[in-house]
């Protein structure tokens, strides 16, 4: 029967180590079961720590993808602005060079018509000029003819 309890002892042993840890081999027979007990709980503490470390590794690694996920969409966000300010700023310069041309024809235009009425105002007067010298010229032989005569 003692054996039997032992045996039942060693067992219950193994299995509760074995929750913690893999066991090659061990000697739990000859182990007090205060020894024990202070083993079991070394072993569970350690067992414990490293599913602790485990967990907050994970978590960490978690938050880390997050924030690096966080990080490349407020990138991707503020391309998108730089790309649509860009886009706005080449609109707004092809606008004002449009109206910049514009506004030179319409000054070329307004020039050659100026320069076109003051050519026909010049044209015109010296075309008076000359009627009046002619007239002067044809006025003037008549008086030397008359004086002659």
């Amino acid at each position: 029967m003692k054996l039997n309890k032992k045996s039942y002892e060693h067992k219950k042993r193994i299995n509760e180590v074995s929750k913690y840890a893999e066991i090659n081999r061990i000697e739990f027979e000859n182990m007090s079961d205060e020894s024990f007990e202070s083993f079991a709980n070394g072993l569970k503490s350690t067992y414990e720590a490293k599913i602790e470390a485990e967990r907050k590794a994970e978590e960490e690694k978690i938050a880390k993808e997050k924030a690096e996920s966080e990080a490349r969409e407020q990138q991707r966000l503020e391309n998108e602005r730089l790309k649509a300010e860009t886009g706005k700023r080449k609109r707004i310069r092809k606008t004002a060079k449009a109206k910049l041309e514009a506004e030179r024809k319409a000054n070329e235009k307004k020039l050659a018509d100026e320069r076109a009425k003051a050519k026909a105002e010049a044209d015109r007067i010296e075309a008076e000029n000359k009627a009046k010298l002619k007239a002067e010229q044809e006025a003037k032989a008549k008086l030397e003819a008359e004086l002659k005569s």
